[in-house]
Order: C-alpha cells, then structure tokens, then sequence
C-alpha cells in the first residue's frame, strides 16, 4: 500500500519529500530506509546548519529533526526554519519533560520521545503531510509520552 500518494487528476506526482536532521548516522540512515519503502523521498543532514543549506537548496515537504544535536541544535534550526519557510517540524527528543519542551519550540507539529515506535513515527508524518493538503496552515501540537 502506498502511504505517499499524491495524485492531481489522474496523474502522479513526485513523492513528498522528508529531510531527516540527526547527528545519529545510523538512526538517520534507519528512519530513511523506512520512510523510503513507504514511498517518501528522504533527504537528510547531520546538523541544523546542514538542514537550513538542504533546505535552501531545495525545499522539503516536512522536517523531522532531533533537538539535542551539536553545531545547530533543533530549537535554532526551527527558528530559521520559520524565518524562512512554511515547513511543517516533527522533532524528536531524549528530552523526557514534554511539557518544558513545548514552551521552547511552540510551533512543532509534533513531538515524539525517544526511543519511539517507528509506525508512531509514520503516521505523524503522514498527518502533517496530510495537513499541508487539507490546511495549509495546519499546525496541531501532539504530546506523546
């Protein structure tokens, strides 16, 4: 079953694509593995430096980033996402008070604590990517502990 269709009137087109942003190779390369069996296009990058670069090289659909990252973390890497782009944030954190958190990055889509249920994971994607089709100014804060 394809998780990404996107069709206009018959037609297809390019897939969704995901920039993934985890200074974890592995779980980068994990997530990206996953993502693309579901019919994503995954980009990825190691930093949030990197990301904003990926990003103003060629926009992303959805951004799902860890925060704790060094060279970039993933609260500096949604304010410059924000400043310039109208791109939906999954993050993904170690970080165990969600409610904290929250204050700190007020416009993520969601938040998910690691380690986490990789099909946790895929349907938050495919509700915010979902979210850019039916609203585009979907934005909905989900808690998961």
């Amino acid at each position: 079953m394809d998780a990404n269709p996107r069709r206009t009137e018959g037609r297809s087109l390019a897939p969704r694509t995901i920039l993934l942003v985890d200074n974890d190779p592995e779980l980068r390369r994990a997530l990206r593995l996953r993502l693309e069996a579901r019919g994503y296009a995954v980009r990825e990058a190691g930093t949030g430096g990197q990301a904003v670069a990926v990003l103003a090289e060629s926009p992303c659909d959805l951004v799902v980033s860890d925060i704790n990252m060094p060279c970039g973390d993933g609260l500096a890497l949604a304010d410059a996402v924000s400043a310039r782009w109208r791109v939906p944030i999954i993050f993904m954190t170690g970080f165990r008070d969600l409610y904290e958190l929250e204050k700190l990055v007020p416009g993520a889509t969601a938040i998910l604590e690691k380690p986490f249920d990789f099909e946790l994971l895929a349907d938050l994607v495919s509700s915010a990517l979902s979210g850019l089709e039916d609203d585009d100014d979907h934005r909905l804060m989900d808690f998961l502990r």
